[in-house]
């Protein structure tokens, strides 16, 4: 993977969010937007890392965390085909998840950003306030990119966000789970 195609995607994503979805149909690589996750997947850990103090960093953990990671980047496509089609969205399917991967890729990198800072002594508060301001500004921009690249209402778009959140979130604290009590 090139520098150059993750700065591409990730601005395209940016620019879907902002209501322009030229870049995004210029990249117009359905399949090659989910090499976002190659990066992803070792920022992810990274961040996994820089949390855990209870629970080992062990090859369990590290399985359970590659399992929900492949869970998560294919349910959340899988299940939009079918919610894009009821939405009447289905021709703008494929730009939204070609930019939903790159923002994956962008919401790693911003939390294991501010996990690694608290981990590295980052007052408690601080890191707090740095985590509630990332979701906040994570939720919308999402709630946006749905907007715009799927061209639907508001409503529709933050239950779209709604679950991403919920599954990403569901999935996550079952393998932590899974990996707790083996």
């Amino acid at each position: 993977m090139r520098l150059n195609e993750v700065r591409d995607g990730c601005m395209a994503s940016f620019s879907l969010a902002r209501g322009d979805g030229g870049p995004v149909d210029r990249l117009a690589d359905f399949w090659g937007s989910f090499r976002a996750a190659i990066p992803a997947y070792p920022i992810s850990l990274l961040g996994l890392a820089a949390v855990q103090r209870e629970l080992p960093f062990t090859g369990l953990l590290i399985l359970m965390e590659t399992i929900a990671f492949v869970i998560v980047w294919t349910a959340f496509p899988l299940v939009l085909v079918y919610v894009s089609d009821a939405l009447g969205a289905s021709a703008r399917y494929p730009r939204y998840i070609i930019a939903h991967n790159w923002t994956n890729l962008i919401q790693a990198a911003l939390f294991t950003a501010v996990l690694v800072l608290s981990a590295l002594g980052l007052p408690a508060i601080l890191a707090g306030l740095l985590i509630m301001l990332a979701w906040i500004w994570l939720l919308l921009f999402k709630w946006n990119l749905a907007r715009h690249g799927l061209g639907i209402g508001g409503g529709p778009a933050l239950g779209i966000v709604t679950f991403d959140m919920l599954l990403r979130l569901s999935v996550g604290h079952y393998a932590l789970w899974v990996a707790q009590r083996t």
